[in-house]
């Protein structure tokens, strides 16, 4: 009798058109298993991700799928309720083996969801025109593609993904020289690559092969694996004048004259610096080093040595298209040749 009312009062709602308003920001469950017709109205998801933003819950039992046919973007960030179950309906397919559901997405975010990487290997061998952003993306494609890699041959045009974001943000299982090496062969459509973690030299080489490279954003937890000097600098010299954004996160030694001189197109320059270096550049190099900068957050870790006074100069004399700074300081050393940042400033 319950649920009857139930169904009486919400289908006077739908006809009224009052449930639509009862959507809100202060919704943190959401079940419309006992109103089918509000849930396959057109723009029913649209409405719910706009004023629902809060919302924890979400079910939709018995939504017609046919209406999301049209779909190009779908995202499911930090959506932790999100499972294997959640993106089954993307590997449907029809008894010629085309897809049936979701046709036209290009575009799927599931960082941060229990979505598992054997899952998402799935959906990445079915459907390659999909760019697919998650935070196990490593153990993906390696997952998808290890047993056909032959080393030194060609791959595929057809077997190549639309994915443009590698990342380590949720990686499990440690990073190999293979694994990233399959990785950038078969993404070569990559603009953004995350690595943190458990990170070596030895794993960069392979990001050479991503030509269309924008982002590059590297964390390592043990400083001594990842060093400028012979993992960083060296990807930097080939890979530089492809990359607008660079974040370097407690990196020693760090010089960012070398980083300046390879990265001339670099638009946002974040670094977390233990200690930094500097080198002098040619008068014709040190001129249009940083010329494209537009954002600048250097962060000095406390107790570290201080900031080269050259360097820091040439970086705010050259930007001049700079939009946003952040300095966080150091402490003040006169008698060197480094300078804190707010003395500078």
């Amino acid at each position: 009798m319950a649920s009857e009312l139930n169904r009486d009062l919400i289908h006077t709602l739908i006809d009224q058109k009052i449930l639509k308003l009862l959507l809100n920001n202060r919704l943190s469950e959401l079940d419309l298993r006992e109103a089918r017709p509000i849930a396959n109205q057109d723009g029913i998801i649209e409405t719910i991700a706009i004023r629902c933003q809060r919302l924890l819950k979400l079910n939709l039992d018995h939504f017609n799928r046919k209406n999301c046919n049209d779909l190009v973007e779908l995202d499911l960030t930090g959506c932790k309720s999100i499972t294997d179950r959640g993106i089954q309906p993307l590997l449907v397919q029809s008894s010629n083996g085309d897809v049936v559901m979701f046709k036209k997405l290009i575009l799927l975010k599931i960082m941060y969801t229990n979505v598992t990487s054997s899952m998402a290997a799935s959906v990445i061998l079915l459907r390659k025109n999909i760019d697919i952003h998650y935070g196990k993306t490593f153990d993906a494609v390696y997952g998808a593609f290890r047993e056909q890699y032959v080393p030194d041959q060609e791959i595929s045009q057809s077997d190549k993904l639309a994915v443009k974001l590698l990342s380590t943000e949720e990686q499990v299982e440690p990073l190999t020289i293979e694994k990233v090496n399959i990785c950038c062969l078969f993404c070569p459509n990559v603009v953004e690559v995350i690595l943190h973690g458990d990170i070596a030299d030895e794993l960069l080489p392979p990001l050479r092969y991503l030509e269309k490279l924008q982002k590059l954003d590297l964390a390592c937890e043990k400083s001594d694996q990842l060093t400028f000097e012979i993992g960083i600098l060296p990807l930097l010299m080939d890979i530089g004048n492809r990359l607008l954004e660079l974040n370097l996160h407690e990196i020693n030694d760090v010089c960012l004259d070398s980083v300046g001189a390879c990265c001339m197109k670099l638009r946002r320059l974040k670094c977390t610096l233990s200690s930094a270096t500097s080198v002098k550049l040619s008068p014709k190099i040190e001129e249009k080093v940083f010329c494209n900068l537009t954002h600048l957050d250097l962060q000095i870790v406390p107790n570290s040595h201080q900031f080269p006074k050259c360097t820091l100069k040439n970086i705010l004399t050259n930007a001049k298209q700079i939009k946003d700074i952040k300095l966080i300081p150091t402490v003040a050393d006169q008698a060197s040749g480094n300078v804190s940042l707010h003395d500078l400033l």
